[in-house]
């Protein structure tokens, strides 16, 4: 989203819970239904990455954009999804990056993708002799290509506001 077409305040809210939502907004953009419950169980099958692709799936219906810490959603927003029978425990939330971090996984918010992928790069230069600047150059376009992909995709699924 071009954010330079947006006041400061209007920046400094975008992309946050402003309160906690409504029951009728819970309603409209938390509730998972039947097949997107199926869908999270055959995907992720281990409870906390169930857990993250709701609470990220749920974040951007609401907000149209990916929270930069999926921990601080509101209470109420993990209460309401508590209730759904895809997720068996949510108490595991303070848990959930521990977790994944264990495995490996590094949680990075969407608007810091690129910085942290250069240092990964940068440090994988320093790493290395050599370098294959055919795969190098084949990779960094599929690279800049993925956001705008998921652009795409997350504005074709967006859902009007009331």
């Amino acid at each position: 989203m071009a954010t330079d077409i947006l006041t400061d305040e209007q920046r400094k809210a975008y992309g946050i819970f402003r309160g906690d939502p409504t029951l009728e907004q819970l309603t409209r953009y938390c509730y998972l239904t039947q097949t997107e419950r199926v869908f999270i169980k055959e995907r992720r099958g281990v409870p906390y990455l169930q857990l993250g692709f709701a609470v990220q799936l749920m974040t951007v219906r609401f907000l149209g954009t990916f929270l930069d810490d999926p921990l601080r959603m509101p209470e109420s927003v993990v209460a309401f999804a508590a209730e759904q029978p895809v997720i068996d425990n949510w108490s595991d939330l303070q848990q959930y990056q521990a977790d994944i971090l264990a495995l490996g996984v590094v949680l990075v918010s969407y608007s810091m993708l690129l910085p942290y992928l250069l240092l990964v790069y940068q440090g994988s230069l320093k790493n290395i002799q050599t370098i294959d600047l055919q795969k190098l150059d084949a990779y960094l376009k599929t690279v800049q290509g993925s956001p705008q992909a998921l652009q795409e995709e997350l504005d074709g699924r967006a859902m009007p506001r009331p």
